[in-house]
C-alpha cells in the first residue's frame, strides 16, 4: 500500500515491476504519469481512485496478466481513447483492436488477452472511444457530451448502459455489432441517430421512442433479428405503433416491423396507405399479407427476405409497387 500522502505517480514509476500483483492507490492521487505501470507483467487488477483527474498514456503497456480495471474518467482529447491506455506495440499474450483516434485516423493498439473487466465512472463517448474492445464486462457510470461515431462499435458487453438526457446525437455505427444491449430508450432531447448507429445489435429486444423523435431510420435498426418490440410516446406527432408497427402518422404509413414480431398474419387497418422501403425486410415470422383498399404504395424491398411468406394480396387500386418487394421471398 502506498502512503495516503502520494498526490502523483511519476513517468514509468513501477515500471517492469515483475512480481507486483496488487496495489492499493491513495484517495489523495491526482495525477498518473506515462507508463507508470508499464511491463507489470503480474498485475491483475487495479482501481484508479476518483480522485485522479490525468491520466497518462501507455499506463498498461506489458500489463500481460491484467484482467480487472477501473477507471475514474477517460477524456479523449487530442486522439486520447482506450487504446491509448496500453500503446501500439504488441507484447505476449496480445490482441490487437482497431480504434478511431481522430476523425478519421484508425489506430491499431494492442491490450492484454487476460482483460475481461473495465469500469469507469465517467467518461466522454467521441469517435472510436471503445469500438472494438470487445471484452466480457464494460460499465460505464457517467458520460458527458453526445454518443459519437463508432463509439461503441463491436465493444463486447455493455452492462447497465442509459442513453441519458442531455445526449443530443448518437453518431455512425455508434452501436452497431454491441450484442448485449437488449433494450433501448431514446430520451426527448435525441435529434439524430447516425447511419447504423444500431445496425446488427442482434440481442436487441426492445425499442422505445420518445415524443419528440422524428427520424426513424429502417436502415439504422437493420439486422435486430431479436428485436420483439417497438413502442412509442403517446405524445409524439410524427409516429405510433398499430399492430405492433412502427407507422408514421401524418402519411399513413407503415414504416418497420420489429424483425422479431412473431405475428404470422398481418391484415392493414383501413387507415394505412401506404408501406415504406425495407418496412418487412427479413421478417421471418410472416407467412400472410392482406392489404387494404386503401393501399396505394409499395416501397423498394419491403418484403425482402421474408421467407415464410405463402400468401400476398394487394388492391387493384394500388398506383406504385416498387423494385425487388418479395425478393428472397422463398
Amino acid at each position: 500500500n502506498l502512503s495516503e500522502n502520494i498526490k502523483s505517480l511519476g513517468k514509468e514509476a513501477f515500471q517492469g515491476c515483475l512480481a507486483l500483483e496488487a496495489l492499493s492507490l491513495p484517495n489523495k492521487l491526482t495525477k498518473i504519469e506515462d507508463a507508470a505501470f508499464q511491463n507489470c507483467q503480474s498485475l491483475k487488477k487495479l482501481a484508479i481512485p476518483s480522485s485522479v483527474t490525468n491520466l497518462g498514456n501507455y499506463l498498461f503497456a506489458g500489463c500481460t496478466a491484467l484482467q480487472e480495471l477501473s477507471l475514474p474518467l477517460l477524456n479523449k482529447e487530442n486522439g486520447f481513447g482506450f487504446g491509448q491506455l496500453f500503446g501500439e506495440i504488441t507484447f505476449e499474450s496480445s490482441r490487437e483492436i482497431k480504434q478511431i483516434v481522430q476523425k478519421d485516423n484508425i489506430k491499431t493498439f494492442f491490450i492484454p488477452v487476460s482483460l475481461e473487466k473495465v469500469t469507469i465512472l465517467k467518461t466522454n463517448l467521441t469517435n472510436g472511444m471503445f469500438s472494438n474492445l470487445n471484452v466480457h464486462h464494460l460499465e460505464i457510470i457517467e458520460y458527458t457530451g453526445d454518443i459519437g461515431d463508432y463509439a461503441f462499435y463491436n465493444c463486447g458487453s455493455l452492462e447497465n448502459f442509459v442513453i441519458n438526457s442531455k445526449t443530443n446525437a448518437i453518431g455512425v455505427n455508434a452501436f452497431m455489432l454491441l450484442n448485449s444491449l437488449t433494450d433501448v430508450s431514446l430520451p426527448k432531447t435525441i435529434k439524430k441517430v447516425g447511419k447504423n448507429a444500431f445496425n446488427s445489435c442482434f440481442d436487441l429486444q426492445a425499442v422505445h421512442l420518445s415524443a419528440t423523435f422524428n427520424q426513424f431510420n429502417v436502415e439504422d435498426w437493420y439486422n435486430c433479428a431479436q428485436m420483439r418490440e417497438i413502442t412509442v410516446d403517446s405524445n409524439n406527432a410524427t409516429y405510433e405503433v398499430i399492430d405492433g408497427l412502427l407507422v408514421n402518422r401524418p402519411e399513413n404509413t407503415i414504416v418497420f416491423c420489429p424483425a422479431g414480431l412473431t405475428k404470422k398474419e398481418i391484415m392493414l387497418s383501413d387507415s394505412i396507405k401506404a408501406i415504406g422501403p425495407m418496412a418487412f425486410r427479413d421478417c421471418p415470422y410472416l407467412e400472410k399479407f392482406t392489404g387494404n383498399e386503401q393501399l396505394v404504395q409499395i416501397g423498394d424491398s419491403a418484403f425482402q427476405n421474408c421467407q415464410k411468406l405463402n400468401f400476398f394480396e394487394v388492391p387493384l387500386g394500388i398506383k406504385r409497387i416498387g423494385e425487388k418487394i418479395l425478393e428472397g421471398c422463398e
